[in-house]
C-alpha cells in the first residue's frame, strides 16, 4: 500500500456525511485538503476537529448549482497548493417525484449536481491531475443497479455520471490517472434518513452502511499499489432489513 502522506486533495460535499468522514481519514492520513461544501460552518468545525493533525486544510462554500462557483475551484487549487493528487467527488442531490407530475427544472436541479458540477470540476483540474498522475474518486449511487418509482431524476444523473467516468477513465489511464467510481447501498446520513421519512418507511442506521465504511473503502482505493486500478466498486450492507 502507498502513503498518501503529504499529498494534496479537494473534496467535495465536505461538510457532512460521507464527506465529513472522508475528510478525517484524509486528514489522519496525512493528506491536505481543500473541502468545498454548502454549510461553511460545519467546514470550519471540521478543519478545527482535525487541527491535531498536522496538515493544511482549507476550506470554501460552493454552491455547485452555480456555474461560477465551481470555475473559481481551480483558483482554489492553484493560489494554496498549486498542484492536486486526489480529487473526491462527494456532493450530491436527491429528490423524489413521479415523472408525470415532475418538471423540467427538478431535472435539471440533479443533473446539475450529480453530474454537470462533477464534469465541470474534473474538467478544469485534470491539467494538476496529470502532471502530478493522480486520483480521481466518483462516489456515485446504488440506484444505477436498481431505479426506483419516484427516482428517475437522480437515477439519470447518476447514470449520466457513471457514462462520464468510463469514458473519462478511458482517456485519462494513459495519462497515469486512476478513476474510480464507488456506489453505496443505504448509507446512515441526513439524505437517507430525509428519504425514509418522504416514503413512510422506518428509518433504521444500525441496519445500514456507515459513513466511515465508505471513508475506509475510499482510503483504501487511493493507497492501492500504482500496478492495479479499482475501477467500479459496489458495497451494501451487510444486515439486511
Amino acid at each position: 500500500m502507498i502513503s498518501l502522506k503529504g499529498q494534496y486533495a479537494l473534496l467535495t460535499g465536505a461538510s457532512s456525511g460521507i464527506g465529513k468522514a472522508i475528510a478525517q481519514q484524509l486528514a489522519h492520513e496525512g493528506v491536505n485538503l481543500i473541502m468545498v461544501g454548502r454549510d461553511i460552518s460545519k467546514l470550519q468545525k471540521i478543519k478545527e476537529y482535525l487541527g491535531e493533525c498536522n496538515v493544511y486544510i482549507e476550506y470554501h462554500k460552493v454552491d455547485l448549482t452555480v456555474n461560477e462557483d465551481l470555475d473559481k475551484i481551480h483558483d482554489y487549487i492553484s493560489s494554496s497548493f498549486n498542484k492536486l493528487d486526489i480529487l473526491v467527488h462527494n456532493a450530491g442531490i436527491l429528490q423524489r417525484n413521479q415523472i408525470e407530475k415532475s418538471s423540467l427544472l427538478e431535472l435539471e436541479l440533479q443533473i446539475q449536481v450529480n453530474f454537470k458540477a462533477p464534469y465541470i470540476i474534473t474538467k478544469s483540474l485534470l491539467p494538476f491531475l496529470k502532471e502530478s498522475k493522480g486520483q480521481i474518486v466518483f462516489i456515485n449511487s446504488s440506484v444505477i443497479q436498481r431505479p426506483n418509482a419516484s427516482l428517475s431524476h437522480y437515477s439519470s444523473s447518476k447514470f449520466a455520471l457513471k457514462g462520464f467516468t468510463d469514458s473519462l477513465r478511458e482517456e485519462v489511464n494513459a495519462d497515469g490517472i486512476r478513476v474510480t467510481s464507488i456506489y453505496p447501498g443505504k448509507t446512515a446520513t441526513s439524505m437517507q434518513e430525509q428519504l425514509h421519512l418522504e416514503t413512510n418507511v422506518s428509518y433504521k442506521p444500525h441496519m445500514m452502511l456507515q459513513t466511515k465504511d465508505i471513508a475506509n473503502t475510499v482510503l483504501h482505493i487511493l493507497q492501492l499499489p500504482k500496478t492495479a486500478e479499482i475501477t467500479d466498486l459496489y458495497i451494501r450492507p451487510m444486515k439486511k432489513s
